[in-house]
């Protein structure tokens, strides 16, 4: 009976460590996570358009970042911010602060570009 309740134990501690990249990429829950997205062709153009800033206006752009936190004109800096969930809570939750009121630029995504960019997202933001 104890090498049962034994067995039984370390299969379920087992079971429970499996990894997956789902549980450090939180689902953003809204778009279809089955659309095929690409970071070169369409990511990378709505990144420059809402998060890297217009005239003057510098953001998530190395050395300025005008207090944005990271640099996003590469691709591994924007995805350091997917890894730890900051694109997900800052762009895609109900209180989303990005892109912030006081843009230069657009200040809002556009629905399209917000369904792709979730989509992205879902999908582990591939390097694509």
């Amino acid at each position: 009976m104890k090498n049962v309740f034994a067995f039984l134990i370390a299969l379920a501690l087992i079971s429970s460590c499996a990894y997956s990249k789902k549980n450090i990429m939180p689902s953003t829950g809204d778009a279809n996570s089955t659309m095929a997205v690409s970071y070169s062709l369409e990511i990378k153009p709505i990144i420059v358009t809402y998060c890297l800033g217009t005239g003057g206006q510098t953001c998530h752009v190395t050395p300025s970042n005008e207090g944005a936190n990271g640099d996003f004109t590469t691709y591994g800096g924007l995805y350091a911010k997917v890894i730890n969930g900051s694109i997900q809570s800052r762009v895609f939750s109900a209180n989303a602060s990005m892109p912030p009121s006081y843009s230069s630029g657009p200040t809002q995504l556009s629905p399209a570009d917000k369904t792709k960019f979730m989509a992205w997202v879902n999908n582990g933001a591939p390097n694509n």
